[in-house]
Formats: structure tokens, sequence, C-alpha cells
């Protein structure tokens, strides 16, 4: 129990900090209601597609009112309700014949730009979201990286998925945000030959390293020998290569990962390239 004077977070008068600190309202307060579950929707542009049908379940089996706390639903100008926090609950409600009304937090939507924003905050500051999520998300808020990465993919025909297994998809999104975040045009260039070297299935994180780092390193993506050479080489090859050089150096950075694909690339050259 928090009593005055025996946390940093106990209650004082802190409103002269508000002015200057600058703290921010990022938004108006909701409000409680109960809500049929029937007039309760999803928006999947921005939320969760991979529902863990274990945890709807795990919920369903054995409903607890105390866990199932308040859902955050966001109010659309056309009365329309959407629930930016709490999907499996509601799934979950949806099996319950029993369950008809859901505790819900309801706020004013502006736009989707907004549900999307909320989703973001009401996850990120809460509880770890999926990397893919969160993707999904800064695409609808307009992020500058996230909309780079997204329309860059969707040009070269790589589909980004939380478990990549067939051809032309990738999961590595946090990777993609950091590369393009460093250098958005040799991104571009990675993916588009990425695609063209892993051509029997998806494309591997030590690939886009790999490449990121030469074409950081010394360009040679824009080398067409360089590219005809590399081109001669399956990606199966090519990881092979990156974990044999991966296991000799102890490690498995981009760097090496770079190393690992120039050597299988140099095999048979005399005219070698380099990187830095």
């Amino acid at each position: 129990m928090i009593t005055s004077g025996s946390s940093d977070f106990a209650q004082a008068d802190d409103t002269w900090k508000i002015d200057r600190y600058k703290w921010k309202l990022k938004d108006a307060p909701g409000s409680f209601a109960m809500i049929s579950k029937d007039s309760l929707n999803v928006d999947h542009e921005y939320q969760r597609n991979n529902v863990s049908k274990q945890k709807v379940t795990a919920i369903r089996s054995k409903w607890s009112w105390v866990g199932c706390g308040c859902l955050i639903v966001m109010r659309r100008g056309s009365g329309k309700l959407f629930v930016i926090d709490g999907q499996h609950r509601l799934l979950a409600a949806l099996h319950r014949p029993d369950i008809l009304d859901l505790p819900c937090l309801v706020f004013e939507s502006d736009s989707i730009e907004s549900e999307a924003t909320g989703f973001l905050v009401s996850n990120t500051q809460r509880k770890p979201v999926a990397a893919l999520d969160k993707f999904n998300a800064m695409v609808i808020t307009n992020d500058e990286t996230a909309v780079f990465v997204d329309d860059c993919l969707k040009k070269h025909g790589i589909q980004l998925t939380a478990n990549a297994l067939g051809r032309n998809t990738i999961r590595c999104v946090a990777k993609l945000l950091r590369c393009a975040s460093i250098d958005k045009h040799a991104l571009d260039l990675v993916v588009q030959v990425a695609k063209n070297v892993c051509t029997e299935n998806a494309i591997p994180n030590d690939i886009i390293d790999g490449l990121f780092y030469i074409q950081r390193s010394s360009g040679l993506l824009t080398d067409t020998r360089f590219l005809a050479c590399l081109m001669r080489h399956t990606c199966s090859s090519l990881m092979d290569a990156i974990s044999r050089y991966a296991s000799a150096e102890g490690a498995r950075t981009p760097k090496v990962c770079a190393q690992g694909i120039l050597a299988l690339t140099n095999k048979g050259l005399r005219q070698r390239f380099e990187i830095t």
C-alpha cells in the first residue's frame, strides 16, 4: 500500500511540473459501458491476425470477470465499435452463451490512424506486442520508416509474415525497419537481390544482414559482375557458407554473414571481390 511520503509515486502537488516538463495529454478520457458482445468489432487492418486458439480456449473454459477487466474500444463516427485491446477476450465471450455483455472503456475515434495509435499505446505500454502487429499499426499511423518498408516489400512482391516458410516471404520485420532507418536505398537493393537469390524458400535473416553489409561496405549490389557471380549460387548454399564462416569466427554478426556470402561468391575467381 502506498502512503504519503513512502514512494516517489505517492500523491503530491505536481501541477508545476506539467508546464516545466511539458507533460502532454494525448487524448480524452473514455467512458465505461457494458456493451453487447455482438456489437463489438475487430479491424484486422491494424489488429492481430495471428489469434491464439489456445489462449481463447483457456479464457473461454475458465471465464473470470476479474481477469477480463475492461476491453478498450473505439467508437467511430458511424457509431460502430472496434476493440483495440481485448480481441482474445471478445472471441472467448462469443463462444459463451451465458455471457452477453462485456465491460468496455469506450473512447471516441477520430480516424483509423487514431485507433492504430491507440492499439500501439495500449499494447506497448502495458504488455509486449508482436513485431508484425506493431509494424502493421506503424504503417497505419504513417510512420515513415514502416511505410517505406511496406512499399518496398510490395514493390518486389515479398510478403511479410509471422512464420515465413514459402517463396517470396520474409519475417525479419525488426531487421528491415533497422536497415531502412540506416539506408533506405541500400535496403531496396537488398530486398530485390535477396528475392532473386532465394527462389526456392523464404528469405533468411542472415541473407538480409549479409547483403546489407556488403552494399553499405562496398556498393557491390550495383556491380553487374558481382551480381552475376552471386546468382550462380542458391540461397541454401549461401546459408551453408554463412554457417561455416560463423562457426570458424565464433560469431554470426552482419559482417560475418557478409564474409560468408563473399567467400562463396569469390570461389574460383581470379579477381576477387572485397569488403571493408
